[in-house]
């Protein structure tokens, strides 16, 4: 799986529909230029929902987990953005959302394999299990459990508590 980075450039200009803390209405003629808060460091780009990650103030990575396959559609996947300001004393503070739809197959870029080792039978008791897949783009490999009492953590896979009543082998999916 490779890694998809995702740059975003939010502008002010959705603060000019917030209005000052006043109580009477200010009107601007026609085609006036629309005011914002003077820091525009303060926005805030933050996750609501989709299978993504904030990596820093400007750069989200798409994740996969096993909520993402049960939820989406195959051929598009949805993230859910909020770009936020605090205001100041003439702005109100402003919170917009943002949709964004990314396509569940990249066909751009390089191809690459992923070599996932088999994983042999494990013993009840095991707690955890170190992954080992590795690409041939010297990418770093990211996993998710695709069903099973399991959760991943970078890459090492653990083993959660055994179901009641669950029938043996119990199969675990990990997704490279």
């Amino acid at each position: 799986m490779s890694k998809l980075h995702l740059k975003l450039l939010i502008g002010l200009i959705f603060l000019g529909a917030t209005v000052a803390h006043t109580n009477a209405a200010v009107w601007q003629p026609v085609g006036s230029p629309i005011g914002h808060a003077a820091s525009s460091n303060a926005i805030s780009i933050d996750r609501i929902c989709g299978p993504f990650e904030k990596l820093s103030p400007d750069t989200f990575a798409v994740r996969f987990q096993k909520e993402t396959l049960f939820a989406t559609n195959a051929r598009n996947y949805e993230l859910v953005f909020a770009a936020t300001h605090p205001g100041n004393v003439e702005y109100k503070p402003a919170v917009q959302q943002a949709h964004m739809f990314i396509s569940a197959r990249n066909n751009m870029g390089a191809e690459q394999r992923i070599t996932f080792p088999d994983i042999p039978d494990q013993k009840i008791g095991v707690k955890f299990l170190k992954l080992n897949a590795t690409s041939d783009a010297n990418a770093r490999v990211y996993y998710y459990v695709r069903e099973g009492p399991a959760e991943i953590d970078g890459d090492v896979l653990k083993f959660t508590e055994i179901p009641p009543r669950a029938k043996f082998p119990i199969k675990v999916t990990v997704v490279a």
